[in-house]
């Protein structure tokens, strides 16, 4: 005998007792089916109900044959009812009407994106943190589209409708509802409709759980639209997730307000001018760096002797000091050595011919607990203490005499 489903024509039931038809052992608990049940299994994009049976937590719920089995979690050794005995249920009632909530939201902006460009949702799922749609449509759908959708949907909200469910025996009993989607379901199909029957915003088949008027989903919210593939993916939320979100997103927007000493409205055109700022002291910074690069450049040539040459420069950052002597490979008359003591570095530059920088690393360094490489024309050494670095530059200086 199949399970009478409450909650396709109470979704507001939150208690019930039913009989229990049938119990099977597995794993960590139990399966069984009801005579009637209130809890509603994953189905249409929507997650399963939670809640529980005879204080039992249900882990999970689906249907097959018409059956609704429900899994529920009880350790070995406990008491549970036989079949033919009584249970208990208790809806977890936050999570239903979340679901209510967003699952009628996605059918208010799904039918946004009907009314307003001909979209048609091929896809929807509801997550955790957000929902998604995947809209059909003939022209690409751009960020304004989908907020002029947003504001419909809300719209329709605001009118507080009624949202009905249709049960259809036959297809062909449905030949003249103003249907989305087509029907794919030959009988026993529910249709769900959002305002008038006769012109709703929304009418399309769904075996979900929905609210009774869209003033209880209280808010639609769009987060993003991207080219999927084919079709265009909607981001967004509706109902206490939307809200809750929103919640958060301008608690932040308070708070770099304050940081900004501005408006939460303000705070992108605030963000934008410290921006311009900034880049503009980069790009002094910039140009202030390559002036003393070139510098650093003649001084060292104008010092350059045979043999190798060691420069000291601890006001400028290692790839700073790199550029200075990466330009001077040329005129090196050996090895140029540039060392660098906050990082305990030392930078090896020549022409590649008279002197293997490289090989200079790989076969000196190791000795003064260094490590480092590069190529014959410039590489790079570090150790893990001044003195350390010191005397692999004196041992350099000797080694190339």
């Amino acid at each position: 005998m199949a399970t009478e489903k409450i909650y396709e024509r109470d979704v507001y039931r939150t208690e019930q007792t039913a009989a229990i038809t049938s119990l099977e052992p597995v794993e960590n608990g139990f399966l069984l089916t009801l005579d009637k049940t209130i809890f509603a299994p994953s189905g249409g994009g929507q997650d399963r109900d939670k809640g529980y049976i005879n204080a039992f937590h249900i882990t999970d719920i689906y249907e097959k044959d018409g059956e609704i089995y429900h899994k529920i979690a009880v350790k070995k050794g406990l008491w549970f009812p036989k079949t033919g005995e009584t249970a208990n249920l208790l809806l977890d009632w936050n999570t239903r009407f979340s679901n209510m909530q967003r699952h009628t939201g996605e059918h208010i902006l799904s039918g946004a994106f009907y009314e307003l460009y001909k979209g048609v949702n091929k896809g929807f799922h509801m997550g955790d943190d957000y929902m998604t749609i995947d809209i059909d449509s003939e022209e690409p759908v751009t960020w304004d589209m989908a907020l002029r959708a947003e504001s419909y949907s809300n719209k329709v909200i605001w009118e507080n409708l009624p949202v009905t469910t249709l049960n259809i025996d036959k297809r062909e009993d449905a030949k003249d509802i103003p249907l989305r989607k087509a029907l794919t379901l030959l009988e026993d199909i529910k249709i769900v409709c959002v305002g008038n029957p006769a012109n709703p915003a929304d009418c399309v088949a769904c075996c979900g759980t929905h609210v009774a008027f869209t003033g209880e989903v209280g808010i639609i919210k769009v987060y993003k639209a991207e080219k999927n593939k084919d079709l265009y993916r909607i981001y967004f939320d509706a109902g206490r997730r939307a809200y809750e979100k929103l919640a958060v997103i301008y608690e932040q927007a308070q708070s770099l307000g304050v940081h900004y000493s501005t408006q939460p409205e303000n705070i992108f055109d605030r963000i934008l001018a410290r921006e311009e700022k900034e880049q503009a002291v980069r790009n002094r910074l910039y140009n202030l760096t390559q002036s003393i690069i070139k510098e650093r450049q003649k001084e060292i040539e104008s010092s350059m002797a045979s043999g190798t040459n060691v420069f000291t420069y601890n006001d400028l950052p290692l790839n700073d000091l790199v550029k200075i002597g990466n330009g001077l490979t040329s005129v090196i008359p050996l090895v140029l050595v540039i060392i660098q003591e906050e990082e305990k570095a030392a930078l090896l530059f020549s022409d590649g011919k008279k002197a293997d920088c490289n090989k200079l690393v790989k076969d000196t360094a190791p000795v003064f607990n260094g490590k480092g490489g590069g190529n014959k024309e410039s590489a790079r050494a570090f150790f893990t203490t001044l003195d350390n670095l010191m005397t692999f530059v004196d041992a350099l200086n000797k080694h190339l005499r």
